[in-house]
């Protein structure tokens, strides 16, 4: 149910996990507390912002107080994210007014510009490197035989291997490549910054490669398989390595039907909402204003939203959208939408939807960067209107013409919520449909009462149309008119009328409803 008495929620019962503090003499190693030290004094930053997961906050105390014992700048430790932990909480660190967000733990490492930004991985010790170099060795000799080649990626808590087994394999297996993560992230504010355009430096993918994920099952890598889905993947389990390099299990294939499933219900829609799951991650306030673009274009009605971490309880308030189009990181984009009452699709999906492209003409792609159509700066207005490589420049392509559904065999034609009229004579169609939205219900008559404005255009007003309930009935002149009569007064403890009352409860109407008419 999305909606109850609340008895619920207070007799829930909830398990809370705390995970045991690293003992102080590790502590310096395990958070690499001088490295941080060295890059705070290396750039001279006065306020330090400390981000950490929940199973670390056991330790967050304790590093604050050793970085503020060995620096002279300002350490502060930042709640709880909105949304994902793996993202740089850029949003609480300028409520902090930081100049430094140190990031702990595992990380989606998603780009962001906003504020310099170190990522302390907390390594995982329990990988034998012996074993799984001689793993490494067998492996990159049978696809030597192949004329093939290993990209080798660890998960980033086992990045500090990546370095060693380098060192080792570099002479005796030259088919192997090791892909590199920068921790170091300096802030920037133009693209010909020194930032780098991404953390993860990863060697070419092509037919001839076979990919390595150091690892345990994780969001990483559910997204790296889908991402390189007509690729050998293979898997390594530090806490499993009896197990030794062995291919990955997951069903990529059957993942991607479902997504293909979404696909077909974003043709379907006709309401969209536009749910912003992050405010850090780099290009999301461009890739909103693509889309905006693309479904206005569409004829499409689009809402924006942002409301943190989604849930079926809060999206269930909108059930006038037919399907909801999540902007977030790499990782958390790919959300399982089972529980919610509308399908939840990614960028690049909602994008493949309207451009009515083919299902596998492009690679599929899970970053916001795949989506829109230029470099252009987030504070740019231009938003990179002038080229267009999806295709938006043709309506024809963006919804106009029926499309086949594959889930019911039917050709269907779209509702369109903007004439072509409007698309031809508005260059900026996103915006002049978000301030006609604005317009829609605010039209007075001339006494100055509000009148209710339904337009057949209008996406709300349909819907409320085809609602059983709509609201109280007025009942305008059916209601006999009574004059005035005084309401309740007291406060809730006890009003006035009430047996029992203290004679000195006040007479005011101060706790109750305001005066009643009479008969009502």
């Amino acid at each position: 149910m999305l909606s109850n008495d609340g008895s619920e929620v207070i007799a829930r019962s909830i398990e809370a996990t705390t995970a045991d503090a690293t003992p102080l003499e590790r502590l310096s190693e395990t958070y690499r507390i001088r490295e941080i030290c060295d890059v705070i004094g290396q750039h001279g930053f006065q306020r330090v912002a400390l981000q950490f997961p929940d199973e670390s906050l056991a330790d967050a105390q304790h590093v604050a107080f050793e970085l503020s014992k060995a620096t002279d700048a300002f350490v502060c430790v930042l709640a709880d994210t909105t949304f994902g932990s793996c993202c740089v909480d850029t949003i609480a660190a300028a409520h902090a007014n930081a100049d430094l967000v140190v990031h702990f733990g595992h990380s989606c490492l998603s780009k962001t510009t906003k504020i310099a930004t170190y990522f302390v991985f907390v390594d995982h010790r329990d990988l034998d490197l012996d074993h799984l170099a001689g793993e490494l060795t067998r492996l990159a000799a049978d696809e030597a035989k192949q004329n093939r080649r290993l990209v080798v990626r660890t998960d980033v808590h086992y990045h500090w291997a990546t370095a060693d087994l380098e060192a080792r394999l570099s002479e005796t297996c030259p088919n192997i490549t090791f892909a590199h993560i920068d921790r170091w992230v300096p802030a920037a504010t133009s693209l010909s910054s020194s930032a780098p355009r991404t953390l993860l430096r990863c060697p070419d993918i092509d037919a001839s490669t076979t990919l390595v994920y150091i690892g345990p099952d994780s969001l990483t890598l559910t997204n790296l398989s889908m991402l390189h889905s007509d690729k050998q993947l293979m898997q390594y389990v530090p806490a499993q390595r009896d197990q030794g390099l062995h291919a990955v299990t997951l069903q990529s294939s059957r993942l991607l039907n479902r997504r293909y499933f979404l696909l077909q219900k974003c043709k379907e829609a006709d309401v969209v909402g536009l749910l912003v799951g992050t405010l850090s991650v780099d290009h999301y306030l461009s890739t909103l204003r693509h889309l905006k673009r693309l479904l206005a274009l569409a004829g499409k009605k689009f809402y924006t939203l942002s409301m943190g971490k989604p849930n079926p309880a809060k999206l269930g308030n909108f059930l006038e959208i037919d399907v909801f189009c999540l902007i977030a990181c790499e990782e958390n984009v790919l959300l399982d939408s089972r529980e919610f009452l509308k399908p939840i699709v990614t960028p690049f999906e909602m994008e493949m939807a309207i451009a009515n492209r083919g299902w596998g003409q492009v690679p599929y792609e899970t970053g916001l960067k795949s989506v829109i159509v230029s470099d252009a700066p987030e504070g740019d207005d231009n938003d990179g209107n002038a080229s267009d490589a999806s295709g938006a420049s043709s309506v024809d392509d963006l919804g106009q013409k029926p499309h086949f559904n594959a889930l019911r065999g039917t050709l269907r034609h779209a509702q369109r919520y903007v004439s072509e009229g409007v698309l031809a004579s508005n260059p900026d169609i996103a915006r002049h449909v978000s301030e006609e939205a604005s317009r829609a219900l605010t039209a007075r008559d001339a006494s100055g009462w509000a009148v209710q404005s339904v337009t057949d255009n209008s996406a709300a007003a349909q819907y409320l149309q085809s609602r059983s309930y709509q609201g109280l009935d007025v009942q305008e002149g059916a209601t006999p008119v009574v004059g005035i009569r005084e309401g309740r007064s007291g406060i809730a403890r006890g009003y006035t009328h009430e047996p029992g009352t203290p004679a000195d409860a006040p007479s005011t109407p101060t706790g109750g409803p305001p005066a009643a008419l009479e008969g009502s």
